[in-house]
């Protein structure tokens, strides 16, 4: 007789198997996640300023090394000298100015360097020099925010004792890039050539600007007629001729002023 062994188990279905080893997983957070440190300058803006700004002492030193590279033309140098005084509060105008000055001429940092542009010129300082505001005008410029580097320009020539018509024609070529401000790049010229009367080439500019207004036709006229006497050259000659005869037809064109009716005459009153 053979024997037998006790009873095999009954067999179990795979998902009532007990398994030992247990994998905890963790609880899914339902908070957002943070900002990434990790930004593109080129794609993406500093996030907002909310770190302290640097002791007046260290910031001061930090300006300084900046400067030294700045005078050496080491824009990369300027740039990583001010990047521990940039975005802090309160804002160091001067700071995040020089950064956007040293920025815009590098590659891959464009908004950035628009950030720190409108930053700056949003702010002011009355420390800050000329010289400060003429460089920050032509950051500016070329990156075509005319309007920011107008306000740059007009803060360069207040801050001169007695401002050039260098100064005054940089002025007017901002001016140029806005197009509802040609009669005041017109006026900006006009000043400019005032202070260097001869720099010729700044009246003719000033005569193409009023050409372009059509109340400023006949001041046009004159100032292309004025110069004229100042030129030799023959095609300069023959341009301002075309030009004038073409003014001369729009003005002429132009209609009449309407005279204003002469008032009623009020009726005597009889005699009593």
């Amino acid at each position: 007789m053979a024997c037998s062994g006790p009873d095999a188990p009954a067999p179990s279905k795979l998902a009532e198997t007990k398994n030992f080893i247990q994998h905890v997983v963790p609880p899914r957070s339902e908070a957002p996640p943070g900002p990434s440190p990790f930004r593109n300058p080129n794609k993406e803006p500093p996030p907002p300023r909310s770190e302290p700004q640097l002791p007046p002492g260290e910031l001061a030193a930090t300006l300084e090394r900046a400067e030294a590279a700045r005078k050496v033309n080491d824009d990369l140098e300027t740039s990583l000298a001010l990047r521990p005084c940039a975005n802090k509060l309160p804002q160091s105008v001067r700071c995040e100015g020089e950064l956007a000055v040293a920025l815009v001429k590098m590659p891959r940092h464009r908004y950035e360097t628009e950030y720190y542009l409108k930053q700056a010129i949003a702010g002011d300082d009355p420390a800050l020099t000329a010289e400060y505001y003429r460089r920050l005008g032509d950051a500016l410029s070329l990156k075509g925010m005319y309007t920011e580097a107008v306000t740059a320009y007009e803060r360069t020539i207040t801050r001169i004792a007695k401002p050039t018509g260098a100064d005054y024609n940089q002025l007017a070529v901002a001016l140029q890039g806005l197009p509802t401000r040609v009669a005041e790049a017109a006026d900006a010229l006009g000043k400019a050539y005032a202070l260097e009367p001869t720099r010729h080439e700044w009246l003719r500019d000033q005569a193409i600007l009023l050409g372009q207004l059509p109340d400023k036709i006949a001041q046009s006229i004159a100032l292309f007629e004025q110069f004229k006497t100042t030129t030799t050259t023959p095609d300069l000659i023959a341009d301002t001729d075309r030009r004038l005869g073409e003014l001369q037809a729009q003005l002429a064109a132009l209609p009449a002023p309407s005279t204003p009716p002469a008032p009623a005459k009020r009726p005597k009153r009889p005699a009593r």
